[in-house]
């Protein structure tokens, strides 16, 4: 049986305009959606798994899927596309980069950052200041440090909030005060 895995509007709108192309999961066999850029190059692929947890995949080259981030909310899965897929559109269009602090240190507030168990593994999670689990990254931790740091920050405002940051050269409304001047 496929999952109902459906995303909001945003993330495919924002994913089209870093360049990926979409199979969504009424296209595809097992119901995950399908991110490619590159002509296929790079596949992020999102599914919920028997467990519940929404997962994104990443293959490259065709090689194997591994798991570069895993959380129990569907809202937090398109918060990290729309991280992801914003990041590119900057990148494309030339506008100055948005330099989210990236170090422990810098967590939004309500956040913190833990060894929380995901499938037999101790992964570095976020959490908020309660102990809820919001996401993991990569089993590296120092990419999940700057990963889940930057999401952070993204947990906070409305999808329209965050898509139009990313395209506006300022970063405003949600992250004016991390962007330079400077062209990448």
């Amino acid at each position: 049986m496929k999952s109902q895995l459906k995303l909001s509007p945003e993330v495919y709108s924002c994913a089209s305009a870093a360049g990926y192309t979409t199979i969504t999961g009424e296209e595809s066999a097992d119901g995950h959606i399908e991110f490619s850029a590159g002509l296929g190059e790079t596949r992020n692929l999102v599914r919920i798994d028997p467990d519940g947890m929404v997962v994104v995949n990443v293959s490259e080259r065709l090689e194997p899927e591994y798991i570069v981030f895993a959380a129990p909310a569907i809202t937090t899965i398109e918060r990290y596309l729309l991280m992801t897929f914003g990041s590119t559109i900057r990148f494309r269009n030339k506008m100055p980069r948005i330099r989210i602090p990236v170090d422990k240190d810098h967590l939004a507030e309500g956040h913190d950052l833990a060894p929380v168990p995901l499938r037999g593994d101790d992964r570095l999670a976020l959490i908020r200041t309660g102990g809820q689990t919001v996401a993991w990254s990569r089993s590296d931790p120092t990419i999940a440090t700057i990963v889940l740091v930057e999401l952070s920050y993204h947990m906070t405002g409305s999808y329209d909030d965050i898509v139009a940051s990313y395209l506006s050269a300022s970063g405003a409304p949600l992250y004016g005060q991390f962007t330079n001047r400077r062209t990448n």
